[in-house]
């Protein structure tokens, strides 16, 4: 396995924007009702964890964690793509490990990134929805190299 590094950040950064993109313009373009049901789910753990950690109990932040992991999964298990989804497994395990080195929480700016992508999604704007979560993992990422620094 590589060692830590700023370039492989980014380098993981970038791959999981890769998959994710394309697994989450199949998933709004192909979602059934099942599919919403568990993005509405995710989306509620996850709002109710950030809500605890935006008034500063951090307590629970391995929760918080894996509600976000729970959230990303939901929002592109419906690409229906059995190696997109293991190939981003690997990678967002590979993005875990610099979370779990600066495991803080980027407060209302991903609580606002993360409902709209939700919403978008939702609403099925591929367009949007893409550009949102593109936008939500280099934020994710620039957040992890400043707490690097």
């Amino acid at each position: 396995m590589t060692s830590v590094s700023k370039s492989d950040l980014i380098e993981i950064g970038g791959l999981r924007v890769l998959l994710e993109y394309h697994a989450l313009r199949l998933s709004v373009e192909n979602g059934d009702t099942d599919w919403e049901g568990n993005l509405v789910a995710a989306h509620h753990k996850l709002h109710l964890m950030e809500q605890k950690m935006f008034r500063g109990d951090e307590s629970e932040k391995e929760t918080w964690k894996r509600y976000d992991w729970e959230f990303h999964l939901a929002m592109i298990e419906a690409c229906s793509n059995k190696n997109l989804l293991s190939l981003h497994s690997i990678m967002y395990d590979r993005y875990l490990r610099y979370q779990m080195l600066v495991l803080t929480y980027r407060g209302e700016d991903a609580v606002r990134e993360q409902k709209e992508m939700f919403e978008v999604a939702l609403a099925r704007d591929t367009k949007t929805a893409t550009k949102s979560l593109e936008q939500h993992i280099k934020n994710g990422v620039e957040h992890a190299l400043a707490a690097m620094a």
